[in-house]
């Protein structure tokens, strides 16, 4: 099962899922684990490599595969010294990602536009996919006018190309094919092009999934995301929502070049969104609107548990010019209908607007001013033949 996916609507309750609020000690191995997300930026440039290795085919041939400890294999992977055997098992377990039907990572999402002239009512515009293969967009316009687009990258070929090639790509980007971050680029808000040199330096060894950004009032950046440990991705348990996820943050000068900073909080169920009020507090929603707050500006957050204001999943908090903050979210409906809520005092009372955002499927919603006016929306959507069967929702 993979984060934020709309597939798992009926599973997606909030329950009471345990809080550690923020931890500052070294994550300790826990358990095994497996699980998924990646997409298409890069694809071209495996990364540099820092070991000669055989093909993975031929070496299969002579590795016990099954008895091999897949936690090894993946830290080994994230560290770019992967010995044969390792490099053939996580092949085969990217591949086996790939061949199960009930496993929608974002290998079978694209990433879609709609755009607004009020930031409410959404149509699709005719062009192609902003990134195919790729979920979880999230969207920041920087003042020059340049669209930023952070996703989970789905490029199952280009992970396997860059293990085989002992690519140190995924100790700043997360483990790919499955769990990593990408980046591309617009100046336009429509047509995309990978950020080679995008990268968090630091990360915490695992699947890095679920992006947010916001901006800093010292000029920074920060992105908060979600960070399943090589120790949790083979645990078949992990993508169930009541599982508790790490969710961490890094920062940048640049918007390209990141640097993690620390781990936020131990709590809600992944895809966090973050809005910041400008005097210390912070809301934090996750994707099943789980909610967390915090006192010092985003550094750490207290996990509160099930969010009671809003039915839905995969929210996106967006503050417009006046003041208001709206939370976009998938509802529990059928069809998983992309809806909003609105609060003008400041996110103590929400009222809901009618009707629905976008008349055709979308998940993950993520809105930025478009550059010739009105807004763009951009939500990740199923590869046709892949797409859950939203009539039995």
């Amino acid at each position: 099962m993979t984060p934020c996916l709309s597939l798992f609507i009926a599973a997606c309750t909030p329950t009471d899922a345990t809080s550690d609020s923020v931890i500052s000690a070294p994550l300790t191995d826990t358990s095994s684990t497996s699980t998924a997300a990646t997409s298409t930026a890069a694809t071209s440039s495996p990364g540099t490599a820092h070991s000669a290795t055989t093909s993975t085919t031929s070496s299969s041939a002579t590795c016990d595969l099954a008895a091999l400890d897949g936690v090894d294999a993946l830290d080994a992977i994230f560290a770019a010294d992967a010995d044969d055997c390792q490099i053939a098992w996580f092949v085969e377990f990217l591949e086996s990602k790939r061949a199960d039907p009930e496993d929608t990572g974002p290998w079978i999402q694209d990433i879609r536009i709609a755009w607004s002239s009020d930031a409410l009512s959404f149509s699709p515009i005719d062009a192609a996919p902003a990134i195919e293969g790729g979920g979880v967009p999230e969207v920041y316009t920087d003042d020059a006018g340049t669209t930023w687009l952070y996703y989970i990258e789905g490029d199952i070929d280009a992970a396997i190309e860059r293990a085989e090639a002992g690519s140190d790509w995924f100790a700043t980007h997360g483990i790919g094919g499955y769990g990593a971050l990408a980046l591309a680029s617009s100046t336009d808000g429509v047509t995309f092009s990978p950020v080679e040199e995008f990268g968090v330096a630091g990360l915490t060894p695992g699947m890095v999934v679920d992006p947010d950004v916001i901006a800093m009032p010292d000029g920074t950046w920060r992105m908060y995301y979600v960070v399943i440990p090589t120790y949790d991705i083979l645990d078949p348990g992990i993508w169930d929502p009541r599982t508790p996820h790490r969710t961490f943050f890094a920062t940048s000068t640049d918007l390209v070049h990141w640097e993690e900073e620390q781990q936020v909080v131990h709590g809600p169920y992944a895809d966090p969104t973050v809005h910041c009020y400008g005097d210390g507090r912070c809301l934090m929603l996750s994707f099943g609107l789980d909610h967390c707050q915090s006192a010092d500006g985003g550094e750490s957050f207290v996990y509160l548990g099930p969010w009671e204001a809003i039915p839905g999943f995969a929210p996106e908090l967006f503050e417009l010019e006046d003041g208001t903050l709206r939370a976009f979210y998938n509802s529990m409906d059928k069809g998983a209908p992309l809806r909003s809520h609105v609060s003008t005092d400041g996110g103590a009372t929400w009222e809901q607007e009618d009707g629905d955002r976008l008349d055709t499927y979308g998940e993950a919603a993520t809105v930025t001013p478009a550059p010739g006016g009105g807004w763009y929306l951009y939500t990740h959507d199923f590869k046709e033949g892949t797409e859950p069967d939203f009539a039995d929702w």
